[in-house]
């Protein structure tokens, strides 16, 4: 009974103490509760209008115009060595091969190629090169123009059902490379032949800052802006497509220059 008492005793005790912190502490206990609320209350909002913001961005994304169909499509890379396949007829043999192989094989309904697909690149300048426009002047070294030299196979804008806006897509004579032809996007159809048709026009390379002779190429068509960073971002804004297989300066396979891509592509399905 002693020990029970004792214990009695110091709950009573503890009881009283804790009854007279509560009666003191009340008024400030409640205002303390309230701004925890309030708090609670401001990062919720914070969170629905974060949440807010990224289903906006992601909704600008999702209609963002790429310029292509991205659906129902099939990719793979392929990189042949350069000890074998160092020659455009080495690599545009392989490749025809193969792609005639695949457009065989059940619902393959188009197979394409190229060098770069869209956003598969951290930054596109490794595959640009300076250009100039025939009949205007010409630029000084520091403020040449730049471009994307894009190599692709015949079926390639029909594979990403990319739109021919004006003009007409590359035919098995461009394919061969007796015609020095182009394809030019939107942005440098618009920035160099303002209220202009296009077609026809010429630009060129400059060929001689390696060693090699300039060029005239003839812009048989234009295609919408095809991203290959973000969707909302691009290094180089000017684009440029030629026939794989046609021979460039800048993308030509050759033993003494490392930084070809030609032969390592991509084939789309």
């Amino acid at each position: 009974f002693r020990s029970l008492a004792l214990a009695k005793t110091n709950l009573a005790s503890t009881l009283r103490s804790e009854g007279g912190l509560v009666a003191t502490s009340g008024p400030q206990r409640q205002r303390l509760q309230q701004g925890l609320i309030v708090f609670q209350l401001a990062l919720a909002s914070l969170l629905l209008f974060g949440c807010v913001l990224l289903a906006r961005s992601f909704q600008t994304l999702e209609n963002a115009p790429l310029g292509f169909n991205p659906r129902g499509v099939l990719i793979t890379d392929l990189y042949l060595p350069d000890s074998k396949y160092g020659t455009i007829p080495q690599c545009r043999a392989f490749f025809d091969s193969l792609m005639a192989k695949v457009a065989a094989l059940p619902g393959v309904k188009s197979v394409g190629l190229t060098d770069a697909l869209p956003f598969s690149l951290d930054d596109n300048e490794g595959f640009a090169g300076p250009f100039g426009v025939v009949g205007q002047p010409d630029p000084d070294k520091g403020h040449r123009p730049r471009t994307t030299l894009e190599m692709i196979s015949l079926d390639y804008f029909h594979t990403l059902q990319i739109p021919i806006l004006e003009g007409r897509g590359f035919d098995a004579v461009d394919y061969q490379g007796s015609n020095r032809v182009v394809i030019v996007n939107r942005a440098l159809a618009d920035a160099y032949f303002p209220g202009q048709d296009p077609i026809g026009k010429q630009i060129y390379d400059f060929g001689d800052v390696i060693g090699r002779p300039r060029t005239n190429y003839t812009i048989i068509g234009v295609v919408p802006t095809i991203y290959q960073v973000t969707p909302t971002q691009q290094h180089i804004q000017f684009q440029t497509y030629y026939p794989f297989g046609q021979p460039h300066p800048f993308r030509t396979p050759d033993r003494d220059r490392k930084s070809t891509r030609l032969n390592s592509s991509h084939i789309t399905i």
